[in-house]
């Protein structure tokens, strides 16, 4: 009997345990210098002469992603002119277009923004990203890794 009852009590337990995980639809979030970085607003737009740009904030910083063609797939930003960029809390500007001071790092910034989806008629556009960007004079960087915008209104 007292079998019965720990083998009910374990299954209720058992049955108690869950992993609640919630999924933000739409989002855009990264590990910007491997700490969790979300935005809390974002958009995108498509200009004219087709390029696509993608703007995500968290109140206090501005995650800028531009990509010179709406194409799926990877863009690298070192072959193409597609950039990604970050306006921090004091205007200060790091962009994968600033090189690097040659006293700091001998490698240029560097990054990919893929496009998974890109969906004109229903308004949205979802991906992923990662960037390594300069400040204007090459002595700091800032790295976003893991990063995804999905369903980003257009």
């Amino acid at each position: 009997m007292k079998k019965i009852i720990v083998l009910i009590l374990t299954f209720f337990a058992l049955l108690g345990c869950s992993d609640d995980v919630a999924f933000n639809s739409p989002s855009f979030q990264a590990k910007k210098d491997r700490n969790l970085w979300e935005a809390v607003t974002f958009t995108a737009s498509i200009d004219a002469g087709g390029a696509l740009t993608i703007i995500g904030s968290n109140n206090l910083e501005t995650v800028t992603l531009v990509v010179n063609n709406t194409e799926l797939g990877i863009h690298d930003i070192l072959e193409t002119t597609s950039s990604g960029a970050l306006l921090d809390i004091n205007d200060l500007e790091f962009s994968t277009n600033n090189m690097p001071d040659p006293s700091v790092q001998l490698y240029p910034a560097d990054g990919i923004i893929e496009l998974k989806d890109v969906n004109t008629e229903a308004g949205y556009v979802s991906g992923a990203f990662s960037f390594y960007a300069f400040n204007s004079y090459g002595l700091t960087a800032v790295t976003f890794n893991e990063g995804i915008f999905f369903k980003v209104p257009l």
